[in-house]
């Protein structure tokens, strides 16, 4: 953990990891934990009553197998991912503007 953290509290609720950076980039992870994918298996790994009360065990988080290729290629990949949110903000930027473009058209026909 930073040590701009040093002496705040933290719950068992939210358990905090750290990152080995010689073996993995901290964005890379971020990126993988983000994938539709990895959120299906560890909500198949949770326990718990009800979504509310479900929760994903460390253990289990730390049981998971990531395939990590090399340093250089974990950049690249997070690069790419930047790169396709950027252009899905892009589109939906575009739609929102063909919609209000399409109402401006239709207001002045009638």
């Amino acid at each position: 953990m930073p040590q701009r953290f040093d002496g705040f509290f933290v719950s068992n609720e939210f358990p905090t990891f750290d990152v080995d950076e010689t073996l993995v980039d901290a964005p890379f992870l971020a990126a993988y934990f983000r994938s539709r994918e990895v959120w299906d298996e560890l909500a198949r790994l949770s326990h718990g009553l009800g979504s509310r009360r479900q929760r994903v065990h460390p253990e289990e988080v730390l049981a998971l197998e990531i395939l990590l290729p090399p340093r250089d290629v974990q950049r690249a990949v997070v690069e790419q991912v930047e790169r396709l949110g950027e252009a899905r903000r892009l589109h939906v930027r575009v739609l929102d503007l063909v919609t209000a473009l399409e109402s401006a058209v239709v207001n002045r026909g009638s």
